[in-house]
């Protein structure tokens, strides 16, 4: 089974099903293999590294650059200096080994399959799965986490299951946080959530966020779990907690140290329910405050719709469209992310499901308890996805409204402009016509004044904006003096 090659599509000619000989241990695939990374002259530790997974047809420019760009920024001979000061705990590693199938032989020797397997659905594992042996359990730092890596590990890597689940996390920052440089790396960027109607910028934002998981081996015996979880937005996860209560990091705490889960099956379904759970509860999270705040839009824009029609129009600087607009965007952008994770279980579910269905009722009933809550969540995800689109029409048709009846708020004001200048060109053209024989001196002097009293009227409602505002500043200078 590899999931690494994309979800296939349901009607693939491949199967879907677990293969039985990785229930039995392949002792000869464990030491099969040795890969190492191999520089010529002319290559960077980083293009030598991707260069394994390259295919020739692949666009060399393109071709993992964001990955390729994130390696650069790194130094390997940091992780060698130990005059270097390392940067923190990074790292939860987790290594232990059930010698259960094993002929371990005499020493010297390599160890040989003794043909035995675990009985997964046994009442003995199901409560108290044994701890196993040659555990190693440490919190690490990038140094400790490379020295344990340098250990050489001969295995090649058969099978793999995977997830990714990407959300937005909503967290409250400082006044002092900058969203464009909280993350050095530029992989991650933060936003400044939608504010109440007509209130100031608080200090929310929302964070792109993403949790993936990763479990590949030779067999049921022989395997590895990699979880890599985004905790630069003030995630409550640490290592040192986990460390401190004795409990699995990658579940989140859903097992613990003494009783560990030792089917990848298993124990894939266990960390994807519990993470599954935490995406959920995310976007519960972050969209029932972005409803909240929604709301206070459509209460205003029904209150000028019921009220007596001149507040049903934008101002000048088009505050409301913007404001409207900005919803939208940040309501588009939440779907677009919650459609990434329920679109991968869709995939999941039509193909790599079967890999999960044993044939055992026992078995099956005993993990049926981990796709209830996986569904239980994506019902729950799917909800505010419904939720969304339908304030998505809202606001559309709410900013569309508002457009239409700017434009014909213009429409008219333009017209009785027209009407008015019409007027004004009459009176130019009938007072500019007379001559000093049609009227004497003092008539003139009538039509100075008169001028006088209409002009200055006129002149000070179209100007009346910006006397006002030289007016504030004049006096903002005499306080300041």
């Amino acid at each position: 089974m590899d999931f690494s090659k994309g979800f296939r599509h349901p009607f693939s000619p491949v199967r879907f099903e677990w293969d039985d000989h990785f229930s039995e241990r392949q002792v000869t695939s464990y030491v099969a293999e040795d890969i190492r990374l191999e520089l010529e002259p002319t290559e960077t530790i980083t293009t030598a590294f991707l260069d394994v997974r390259s295919r020739p047809l692949d666009p060399v420019d393109f071709n993992f650059k964001k990955l390729a760009d994130f390696l650069d920024t790194s130094d390997i001979r940091n992780l060698r200096n130990p005059n270097v000061p390392a940067q923190g705990v990074l790292a939860l590693l987790d290594d232990r080994r059930d010698p259960c199938g094993l002929d371990e032989g005499q020493p010297g020797r390599p160890p040989t399959s003794n043909g035995q397997t675990r009985n997964w659905v046994s009442e003995q594992y199901t409560r108290f799965p044994t701890p196993g042996v040659d555990s190693y359990r440490r919190a690490l730092d990038e140094r400790g986490l490379h020295d344990r890596l340098r250990i050489n590990n001969k295995s090649p890597r058969d099978f793999t299951m995977e997830f990714h689940l990407p959300y937005c996390a909503l967290r409250r920052a400082d006044a002092s946080f900058d969203p464009r440089t909280f993350d050095p790396r530029g992989l991650r960027r933060a936003y400044p959530m939608l504010p109440h109607y007509r209130q100031p910028q608080d200090q929310l934002y929302y964070y792109d966020a993403q949790i993936s998981v990763l479990v590949t081996g030779v067999d049921e015996w022989y395997w590895t779990a990699y979880c890599c979880v985004d905790t630069f937005s003030k995630e409550p996860e640490k290592v040192e907690t986990y460390m401190r209560h004795k409990s699995d990091g990658p579940s989140a705490g859903g097992s613990a140290e003494h009783y560990p889960l030792w089917n990848p099956r298993e124990y894939f379904l266990l960390v994807l329910s519990r993470r599954c759970t935490q995406v959920a509860r995310e976007w519960e999270a972050v969209i029932n405050d972005l409803i909240a705040r929604l709301d206070t839009y459509e209460t205003a824009y029904y209150k000028s719709m019921a009220g007596d029609g001149n507040d049903f129009f934008d101002d000048a600087q088009l505050g409301r469209t913007k404001s409207y607009t900005n919803a939208v965007y940040i309501m588009r952008k939440f779907n677009d992310t919650l459609s990434l994770s329920l679109d991968t279980f869709q995939d999941f579910q039509q193909g790599e499901l079967l890999y999960f269905d044993t044939g055992n009722k026992q078995h099956d009933e005993a993990w049926k308890r981990y796709f209830d809550t996986i569904y239980e969540d994506l019902a729950s995800m799917r909800y505010l996805q419904r939720v969304l689109l339908q304030k998505i029409q809202t606001f559309d048709r709410m900013k569309d409204d508002l457009v239409n009846s700017s434009a014909l708020n213009e429409s008219r004001y333009s017209t009785k402009q027209g009407d008015d200048i019409g007027v004004l060109t009459n009176m130019t053209v009938g007072l500019f016509s007379m001559t000093n024989d049609s009227i004497g001196a003092t008539r003139w002097l009538l039509w100075a004044l008169t001028l006088l009293v209409l002009g200055l009227p006129t002149f000070y409602v179209a100007f009346k904006e910006k006397i006002q505002a030289f007016a504030r500043i004049w006096k903002r200078k005499e306080v300041e003096a």
